[in-house]
């Protein structure tokens, strides 16, 4: 997944124009607001597989 993003920032980079700076930056913004946010999903996610506790829950 960083892979994936890492490549799309980089052509964002690559597209940026001083007439479409502010479009891409807010671009580059949003994925990275979104990486994290998955980050941080995934890590509750797996947090809640894999608690003892939650497989007693009916």
């Amino acid at each position: 997944m960083a892979d994936q993003q890492a490549w799309v920032l980089n052509q964002l980079q690559q597209l940026k124009t001083s007439d479409n700076q502010i479009v891409i930056d807010a671009a580059v913004a949003l994925i990275q607001d979104q990486q994290t946010e998955i980050e941080s999903l995934r890590g509750a996610m797996e947090g809640r597989l894999w608690s003892p506790n939650q497989w007693r829950e009916p």
